[in-house]
């Protein structure tokens, strides 16, 4: 009898189980976020090229304080938005070798603390110390070109809007376009942030700002916000650089991202509860989807950055969590 009961009590216990993997219960924290999932896609792709403008008031004001004023337009990438780890590589002295001085080389000379110096001397009774000098700063993780044989101009004042001639916007066009496929050499992903020229008795140099990218999306860190290369180039060649390599990503995950609309709903909340103030004189004039970098621990992650031309200053809002990230 004993034996009977307890096979009975098996035979249930056995059916719940598969009852219980047949009917798993509904999660409905994960139904809906499947279904914010599609809507934030959808929205990603509408808000592409949209215009926002609006005016978020700071709590008592004074003279000092500024309301938050946005006229931006929204910039999302194409290519999928992810987290995970990344990795920076600086440009060796041999690029540099192949890529600007037709295979010539440098001469190693001695090196401090984390830094590492390469050159090619000036000729007996130069006025410079050096033709080229190559230095990588391993410690602020950067590194610096300089050509002295090509002519530098002082005065780089103008821009694409503002431009004398028609031939000194050309001009400022090719040298910008010169810049981003040297920057292809050298493996560095980057968009062109600005571009200014200058002109002394019919020679050029441009001075490009370029945002170095993991696929198509710009990177920006706490410190100085965008991760910025500069170069100062002419037809002649490429005057100075002032570079921060090349980023890869790894272990790499698929993720969503708030709106934009949300994003400036937690703005606006932040404004009123003093987390945000506002710039005398300054409209935020871009709010783009990039990737900010964490150099603690190495990952990086999507924010909503919301920026002036100037570059400075700016707003960076978790695009997962909607954490005001400084």
């Amino acid at each position: 009898m004993k034996e009977k009961v307890t096979t009975i009590l098996l035979l249930f216990l056995i059916v719940g189980m598969i009852s219980a993997c047949a009917k798993p219960e509904m999660d409905n924290a994960s139904a809906q976020a499947e279904s914010l999932d599609k809507i934030t896609g959808q929205q990603l792709k509408e808000d592409q090229g949209r215009l926002v403008e609006c005016t978020f008031e700071i709590p008592n004001k004074n003279e000092d304080s500024s309301d938050i004023h946005i006229a931006a337009t929204v910039t999302v990438p194409e290519s999928e938005i992810v987290q995970g780890d990344y990795e920076q590589t600086l440009i060796l002295s041999e690029q540099i070798e192949n890529v600007l001085l037709d295979g010539q080389k440098m001469e190693r000379i001695e090196s401090q603390y984390s830094q590492e110096e390469w050159q090619i001397a000036s000729d007996p009774g130069s006025n410079t110390a050096f033709k080229v000098h190559y230095r990588i700063d391993n410690g602020a993780k950067k590194s610096f070109y300089d050509n002295t044989t090509i002519q530098n101009i002082a005065d780089i004042e103008y821009t694409k809007d503002n431009c004398p001639t028609q031939e000194m916007k050309e001009k400022l066009s090719d040298l910008a376009e010169n810049v981003q496929e040297l920057s292809e050499q050298f493996g560095i992903i980057s968009k062109v942030l600005t571009a200014s020229i200058g002109e002394k008795n019919g020679y050029y140099m441009a001075g490009v700002r370029t945002v170095s990218c993991i696929d198509d999306v710009p990177l920006v860190e706490s410190k100085y916000g965008f991760i910025e290369n500069s170069y100062f180039i002419s037809n002649e060649g490429v005057n100075s650089m002032q570079l921060r390599g090349t980023y890869s990503k790894k272990n790499e995950k698929a993720v969503s991202v708030m709106s934009v609309d949300d994003m400036l709903k937690i703005v606006e909340e932040k404004t009123q509860e003093g987390e945000i103030v506002g710039w005398k004189d300054v409209t935020y004039t871009n709010i783009i989807l990039a990737y900010y970098l964490n150099s603690g621990t190495n990952n990086f992650y999507p924010v909503w950055y919301i920026y002036a031309e100037s570059g400075s200053p700016y707003i960076c809002i978790n695009a997962q969590t909607g954490e005001l990230v400084s």
